[in-house]
């Protein structure tokens, strides 16, 4: 689950700004969750009950609001505006103009325990996989590849194992559009179809189209992904990573991506003994290379 790259956000909104229009608009729908008969349900209604007035909150107990709307008991309505921005927009606006992520420390939850929203939060039911419909029901389904005929398409993949395409009759932009239905987000899933089931596509084509389409390779956890920057050591030797993804939090790790084509193989199979592909070896190298130039304490 994550914000699409059509979905608005309220740029340098503040806190007490962005809780508060969150506050409202789950005051105004929690119906929507009393449907589900569960301690899930139960705990996200107890949770909205007690909501109180920015004033009176914390910035600690701030950030553990927008957790629970990003991955929590009020993530229900992530998707869910209030006719200006969905409710997830609010709070990773008002993180990431903080430079915080939602995750909390160990330390931030010791701080917390004097909450009363952090003595309901701390005690909440496992946070269930499934993404939740605007009903408070679970959706049940998931983004999946799947390997059709000859092609690689993307499905809506139900926990049955049956799969359903946007468009039924034609097989077109073959996704179910959990995030947005918008022009712009079908014609991005189908450049990609396109391009992964292309046998003379190039890792630079990829590398373009995630430039463009950086929601593709970001998360809740990440902010930015950034192309191509080139890492040098003091001996002049450089290594340029395909992405680096920058965290939502200012403390946090940065991590690495590199694209490889679909095509690539994984396996060799030689008398009778199944081995790791050459690419896979490269790739292996690679990845030792990033390790050996971190290991370096200058950097």
């Amino acid at each position: 689950m994550a914000l699409g790259p059509s979905d608005p956000k309220p740029k340098g909104v503040s806190y007490r700004d962005a809780y508060t229009a969150i506050r409202n608009w789950y005051r105004g729908n929690a119906h929507n969750i009393q449907d589900r008969a569960d301690e899930y349900a139960r705990h996200s209604a107890v949770l909205i009950d007690v909501l109180p007035l920015a004033s009176a909150l914390s910035d600690l107990e701030f950030r553990a609001i927008f957790g629970e709307v990003i991955y929590g008991l009020l993530e229900w309505g992530y998707h869910q505006s209030d006719g200006r921005y969905k409710m997830a927009a609010y709070a990773h606006a008002a993180l990431e103009a903080a430079g915080l992520s939602f995750r909390l420390t160990s330390e931030d939850q010791s701080a917390l325990e004097v909450s009363t929203l952090w003595q309901i939060i701390r005690d909440k039911p496992e946070v269930t996989d499934e993404p939740i419909s605007e009903t408070g029901r679970p959706d049940e389904e998931y983004l999946a590849l799947a390997l059709l005929g000859d092609s690689i398409k993307i499905v809506s993949l139900s926990r049955d194992g049956r799969y359903t395409f946007l468009d039924s009759s034609l097989n077109v932009h073959s996704i179910f559009y959990v995030v947005s239905e918008t022009l712009a987000l079908e014609q991005a899933v189908k450049e990609l179809e396109s391009l992964i089931n292309n046998p003379r596509a190039r890792e630079e084509w990829l590398q373009n189209f995630f430039e463009r389409n950086p929601d593709f390779i970001l998360n809740d956890e990440y902010k930015n992904a950034h192309s191509h920057v080139v890492l040098a050591d003091q001996a002049g030797k450089s290594l340029v990573p395909d992405f680096i993804l920058e965290p939502m939090d200012q403390a946090g790790i940065c991590d690495l991506l590199e694209l490889k084509l679909p095509a690539t193989p994984i396996f060799n199979l030689k008398a009778r003994r199944i081995r790791f592909s050459a690419a896979v070896m490269e790739a292996c190298a690679q990845l030792r290379e990033y390790s050996m130039f971190f290991d370096d304490e200058k950097k």
